[in-house]
């Protein structure tokens, strides 16, 4: 300790002494910028750099802007060998050299003196590399011919080149250059271009001339373009090092060091461009891409295996069944059909689980094997689960007078699965001797159901919405019958069309027809539901593993989206672990989606890539989705563009339409999608259209689409759907048969009547 303290006092007057000094002026500072680090601050730098070393954990470009900002040399000491030539962008090498060596537009030379300063600057050229080299004026281009050799003529004739053979071929050279190539090579030299003196390191000065005007080469290049040995290439660039001319890339690596400043200093910001946040309809493309969501013309993924790739990606999402075979599932499957997910769970590849958010009645689907998946609970497998003692036994646990929920699933744990008969005997057994109806166990099993703690091997229980949506829907489907037409006498005539014997009728028929869907909602096995076995940390990584291969990036808004409880907070600190590991990236990705957001390293190249400017000759890309689709997050993190309201022409705009004039994801709606921009939003029921574009032709594209899809969804739904009244009224607010959007509705096969255009369909 007192070694220490004698330390400190003799630092605090040693730097008392310095602070003196340079007051009083005995003491001078001066700024001196070096090649490389002092040995003071070597090892400090050499620290920092350190944190490169893990580098890869970012996306490339991310990667490359950081490399390319600190010191060539001590990254090439940590990295290895061609780490720094690795980081620069080829296409700005290229242009660079390109204008280095005066072939790029722009950059090349005009008339005699032009043609002079190539000789000066890239040293001896033949005459087709003069004329590749030379503009004339309006002319462009010189061919290789008289008008390129007509100026080196003149040159020579004013003493200021001559040709001479330098490596087999005849090359000019600037007078100035005769001497040095004289000296270097031995070529002849006329002798008005020859000078007295001794010349100093000759070929240093034709080797640093060279890296001037090139990017990084070796020591092979450099001796054949200046017609000398390797050997004697390499010493001479070895001298140019040593001085700081070159910079070492490699151990046969060079560069000249404003060449490479130039490289690096494009490089970055090429690196820094990339780095920025790719626009949402990039974004929107991948995502459309990523969910394989069929384009006109395009199915990705079709049949029973399309089915399951998408229950997959969606595994735990939670949507109204309808939603799941209306729109979801046809959307990325185009040959869907309900008997393909039927068969999935029917085969135990594929398990449901209800729930209720609200009033509304969501269904989740998950591949059996997944993390998150709850467990089905299988008694003749193994897997059962004692939820209540039974009656007579006098565990401590045991409840006396159990609910018949709670009874209902002790069965299905204990005995499941089960068809719903087994279950109800099951269930009387243990509630003797005052059994439970029939009804009474369906409206407990459905509770269970709600709840998530039950599933069954069928579906028809949420695609009926559940037992009271099934009577009420079979109910609404059964019709009072008509009266008969057989001639009967006047007396049986008024018996039969009695108000009376027709609601008896209809009381029958729609008892018959309730009956039957009450039993297709509760057919085939229920078995009882348990949360999943894994752990709380592997089920969120799950869920975020579940969230990066459904939308690719995680953030704020797609948490909420995809219906996260908790939204981004919940997921933070799995996201910040899985940061910290390397498995993810945080950044800026995305525009106007936040700054927390999470990513894979692969998924960011791939999102950049579609971010890079389309083929201008490829046709554009057409997509019409339900604006509630999980792919489609216009409302939901990614705003809605402005409207084109001057699309819709002169017409006189409808107050209540302009008031009702404003896109949503409101159930039933929906949006064409054009290489990732919105271009036509649709109300339910295509009441109102919504235009973002000003180009008729992409709109009129966009209503076609559009009536395609609309057609196909009511195909799918059968000869209910065929007969439903579908009357496009207004576009952009105004009146639909005042605007233009009507004659590109006609062409899309609707018919105009007088209170707007109607689309019939037929069911076959």
């Amino acid at each position: 300790m007192a070694r220490s303290a004698d330390f400190a006092v003799a630092l605090t007057q040693a730097l008392r002494e310095v602070m003196d000094g340079l007051v009083s002026g005995s003491i001078k500072m001066s700024e001196v910028r070096t090649a490389a680090p002092s040995p003071f601050a070597a090892p400090l730098v050499f620290g920092y750099l350190g944190e490169h070393l893990y580098e890869g954990d970012l996306p490339h470009a991310e990667r490359q802007a950081s490399l390319l900002s600190v010191d060539p040399v001590l990254l090439g000491e940590l990295l290895g060998t061609g780490a720094v030539e690795d980081m620069l962008d080829a296409e700005v090498v290229a242009r660079t050299v390109a204008e280095l060596q005066r072939t790029a537009a722009g950059w090349k030379a005009r008339g005699a003196e032009g043609v002079a300063d190539l000789l000066r600057e890239l040293g001896p050229l033949t005459v087709e590399e003069v004329a590749a080299r030379t503009e004339n004026g309006e002319a462009g281009a010189l061919s290789a011919g008289a008008d390129a050799a007509a100026l080196l003529a003149n040159l020579e004739a004013d003493r200021r080149a001559f040709p001479a053979v330098i490596g087999g071929a005849e090359r000019w050279v600037a007078a100035d250059d005769g001497p040095r190539l004289s000296a270097v090579l031995g070529i002849a030299v006329p002798s008005w271009a020859q000078r007295e003196g001794k010349l100093s390191r000759p070929l240093d000065g034709l080797a640093a001339r060279f890296a001037r005007t090139h990017g990084p080469f070796d020591s092979e290049e450099a001796a054949f373009s200046l017609g000398v040995g390797v050997v004697l290439a390499a010493e001479s660039l070895e001298r140019l090092a040593a001085e700081g001319r070159l910079v070492r890339l490699e151990p046969d690596r060079w560069a000249d060091g404003t060449v490479l400043a130039r490289l690096r200093s494009r490089s970055l910001a090429r690196a820094r461009e990339a780095v920025r946040p790719v626009p949402a309809d990039a974004y929107v493309r991948f995502l459309l891409d990523r969910q394989d969501v069929a384009r006109t013309g395009e199915p990705t993924l079709a049949g029973i295996d399309g089915v399951a790739q998408v229950i997959a990606q969606f595994e735990g999402a939670a949507l109204p069944m309808e939603q799941w075979e209306r729109d979801v599932l046809p959307a990325r499957v185009p040959d869907y059909r309900p008997a393909m997910l039927d068969e999935l769970i029917a085969v135990g590849e594929v398990l449901w689980a209800a729930s209720i958010a609200g009033e509304a009645h969501l269904v989740s689907f998950f591949p059996t094997d997944s993390p998150l998946a709850p467990v089905s609970l299988d008694a003749q497998a193994g897997v059962a689960e004692v939820a209540v003692a039974e009656p007579g036994q006098d565990d401590a646990g045991a409840l006396e007078d159990p609910p018949l929920d709670v009874i209902v699933r002790h069965v299905l744990a204990a005995q499941g699965p089960l068809p719903f008969r087994a279950l109800a005997d099951g269930a009387a057994r243990l509630t003797e001797p005052v059994a439970p109806t029939d009804r009474e166990v369906a409206e407990a099993l459905q509770r269970l159901v709600w709840q998530g703690k039950a599933t069954g091997d069928g579906l028809g229980f949420p695609r009926a919405g559940g037992l009271a949506a099934a009577a009420s829907a079979s109910a609404a489907s059964g019709q009072t019958p008509s009266p008969s037409r057989r001639r009967a006498s006047s007396r049986r005539g008024r018996s039969l069309r009695s108000e009376a014997r027709m609601a008896a009728r209809a009381a029958v028929v729609g008892r018959q027809v309730a009956a039957t869907a009450f039993d297709a909602a509760l057919a085939g096995r229920w078995s009882a539901l348990a949360p999943s076995g894994q752990s709380s940390t592997v089920q969120a990584v799950s869920l975020v593993e579940s969230l990066l291969d459904r939308y690719g990036v995680v953030t704020r808004d797609i948490a909420l989206a995809a219906g996260v409880p908790g939204g981004l907070t919940t997921l933070y600190p799995v996201l910040k672990a899985m940061e910290d590991a390397g498995d993810l990236a945080r950044g800026m990705f995305v525009e106007d989606m936040g700054p927390a957001q999470f990513a894979q390293r692969e998924t960011v190249e791939t999102l950049r890539a579609f971010a890079q400017p389309a083929d201008a000759s490829a046709p554009v890309s057409l997509v019409a989705l339900p604006a509630d689709d999980p792919a489609c997050l216009f409302g939901a993190g990614i705003s809605w563009p402005d409207v084109a309201w001057g699309v819709a022409g002169d017409a006189p705009a409808v107050d209540s339409a302009v008031v009702a004039a404003r896109p949503s994801r409101r159930e039933g709606a929906m949006v064409v999608i054009a290489d990732g921009v919105p271009v036509l939003w649709a109300a339910p029921r295509l009441k109102s259209l919504l235009a973002f574009s000003d180009d008729e032709k992409l709109l009129e594209a966009a209503v076609a689409a559009l009536v395609a899809s609309v057609r196909a969804a009511l195909k799918r739904e059968g000869a209910s759907a065929a007969r439903r009244k579908i009357v496009v009224e207004h576009f952009n607010g105004r009146d639909v048969l005042a605007t233009p959007a009507a004659s590109w509705l006609q062409d899309a096969g609707l018919v105009r009547l007088p209170d707007g255009l109607r689309l019939y369909t037929s069911p076959f």
